[in-house]
């Protein structure tokens, strides 16, 4: 089968990594890709606008195409290869609002009692005032639109509530993913997300990650794209494994009243409350730096799974797992998530075997690899348990070198 992946960081790596396993895998694209991956694919460079994304399919005779990012999704290229007679792991349009619009998506879960947070919409700042006036302690403070993660708020006072209310309506900082701003309440515990592969023939839950978005260690700092991840995250509770098969069963079940054509992959984010499990967000895609840590260690012909779901065949009951766990620790430039990176060129030391690491900003310059982006590099390593897999990752971490690369210890 020869397979295209859309898209250039640590999730599409993984993704080709893992789809380049399967037997039935005779050649596998990457557009744009990256340097990591040039082992298991047939790069191809550059950006590509959707009708270049189309005659490439038709000249190389691509039979699946994955779409990694939420933004092409959003965009509507998975409808534009359909059309064009192409089977596609990712939903549509109407389907990836559930990821482009943090509204549609409060209210499907609303209509479809989906537990989550209570939540108000303002579409202007007189409106948002109004809310916060009357909102019982701090809101989190969510823009509607995608925001390349930086469109979720936690403040700790009045004052930073108000300032971030004049950034998103008045200096328009965030342009027209925050023209609707939502005020959630503030739910506490740890978060989860959950992965479910999905079709209108049913669902298979593929597993959990827990993602440490903070920068620094002990959950300080700025949020970031993701500093690492642990699959599976802590172990549910009986009563929480009800409520996680209750939450997709009902999305399931959402998404085939309204008609809406999802073929792809659902990531809950979800937090374990005093109250039980409740959904935080949707993301449409699969997730990263969670891909790393849980697919891999999927025993299943990953290639297969996505074919079934593209096409609309029937899912299994469930996967099994050839490790345990999974740890994965993303390596940062200087100045990340604050400023931008200035290029570095990286040094890779042989690592233990099984030991995986992922590109995502790097590239090549006269021949040198060299570390372009924010975060460089995920770090991936399995082993029966969580603790056993964080141990052999820490062993292989500075095998990796760049000036001013930094990681969080405490993954």
């Amino acid at each position: 089968m020869r397979v295209l992946i859309v898209g250039a960081g640590g999730r599409e790596h993984t993704l080709a990594f893992c789809v380049s396993k399967s037997p039935h895998a005779q050649k596998v694209y990457v557009s744009p890709g990256n340097p990591g991956m040039e082992d298991v694919t047939t790069t191809v460079t550059g950006e590509m606008s959707p009708p270049e994304l189309v005659e490439l399919v038709k000249k190389e005779h691509i039979e699946l195409v994955v779409i990694g990012p939420e933004q092409p999704l959003v965009g509507g290229l998975a409808d534009i290869l359909r059309d064009e007679g192409v089977s596609v792991f990712g939903p549509g349009r109407e389907g990836a609002k559930l990821e482009g619009s943090k509204a549609f998506a409060k209210e499907f879960m609303e209509e479809f009692s989906i537990p989550t947070a209570k939540v108000s919409f303002a579409s202007n700042l007189d409106e948002a005032r109004d809310i916060a006036r009357d909102w019982n302690g701090l809101p989190v403070l969510k823009a509607d639109g995608l925001a390349a993660g930086k469109g979720v708020f936690l403040p700790d006072s009045l004052e930073e509530l108000e300032s971030v209310l004049m950034d998103i309506f008045v200096h328009r900082k965030l342009g027209s993913s925050g023209e609707c701003l939502l005020f959630e309440e503030r739910l506490f515990g740890p978060e989860i997300s959950l992965f479910m592969l999905r079709n209108e023939t049913g669902f298979t839950y593929l597993g959990s990650a827990r993602d440490h978005k903070r920068a620094y260690e002990g959950d300080l700092g700025p949020n970031t794209g993701g500093m690492g991840t642990i699959s599976p995250a802590e172990e549910l509770s009986p009563e929480e494994k009800v409520q996680a098969q209750q939450i997709m069963e009902k999305t399931h079940n959402g998404l085939l009243s309204r008609g809406i054509d999802y073929r792809g992959i659902i990531f809950i984010g979800a937090m374990r409350t005093e109250d039980g499990l409740k959904v935080l967000e949707y993301n449409v895609r699969f997730g990263d730096p969670e891909t790393q840590s849980l697919l891999p260690r999927v025993d299943d012909d990953i290639l297969l799974l996505l074919k079934k779901t593209a096409e609309g065949g029937k899912l299994p009951a469930g996967v099994s797992y050839r490790h345990g766990a999974g740890v994965c620790v993303c390596i940062a430039s200087e100045g990340y998530p604050l400023k931008a990176a200035s290029a570095q060129k990286v040094t890779l030391l042989p690592r233990d075997e099984g030991v995986l690491l992922f590109h995502a900003g790097t590239k090549k310059i006269d021949g040198e690899l060299m570390a372009v982006g924010g975060r460089v590099f995920s770090l991936v390593a399995f082993a029966d348990n969580v603790e056993q897999a964080r141990s052999r990752v820490y062993k292989n971490i500075d095998n990796i070198q760049f000036a001013g690369m930094w990681y969080r210890k405490d993954i």
